[in-house]
């Protein structure tokens, strides 16, 4: 039988074991299994790596259901070695001259390079939101702080205002209390 969801395949890597020790041994919070299990949301790449070492799977298996559930060797997996090969071992001897043939070797350093660059790749992905994030946040904080500081401009202009307002009744204030004075003092 051909597993045909990444859900169903690690259902049957789980077994008999329950959810929580499945879990525990691959470090993954139990809320998360139910979720991959029931296909809800897809592990990364490094989790499926890691479940992949742990129950001796091949990963394109468990990942994508293509190639032979286990590796057929304790080597690696195989395939063709030409793209990293340095040109002078691409050659091939003179008496080969009429065979075609690919050059093939252990693909196990190759594919753990690609492993961990591809993490990398998605620790760096997830810096980058993470600052598109703090670059949103800083975003609105600025216009908080503009809105505040035109809020101070206003009221600063309003007390100037009232300042200016103030000091106009005073003055007259005075020139009442002088004609009051003046005619106080012509009557007297």
């Amino acid at each position: 039988m051909q597993e045909s969801t990444l859900a169903d395949r690690l259902r049957k890597l789980r077994g008999n074991d329950s959810r929580r020790v499945f879990s525990l041994k691959y470090g993954i919070h139990e809320q998360s299994l139910i979720r991959y299990e029931k296909g809800i949301r897809t592990p990364d790449n490094e989790i499926i790596h890691r479940i992949a070492d742990g129950e001796k799977v091949s990963f394109n298996w468990l990942r994508s259901g293509e190639g032979p559930m286990h590796i057929e060797d304790g080597s690696g997996e195989t395939g063709d070695m030409s793209p990293v090969l340095p040109p002078h071992l691409q050659i091939q001897p003179i008496e080969n001259i009429e065979f075609e043939k690919t050059k093939t070797g252990d693909m196990s350093p190759v594919l753990e390079i690609q492993q961990k660059l591809t993490e990398a790749l998605q620790r760096g992905l997830a810096a980058q939101e993470r600052i598109s994030s703090l670059l949103e946040d800083k975003a609105e904080l600025l216009l908080e702080l503009e809105r505040a500081r035109m809020d101070v401009e206003r009221r600063e202009r309003r007390i100037r205002d009232l300042e200016k307002e103030n000091a106009q009744l005073r003055e007259a204030q005075k020139g009442a209390a002088a004609l009051q004075h003046d005619a106080a003092w012509k009557t007297g």
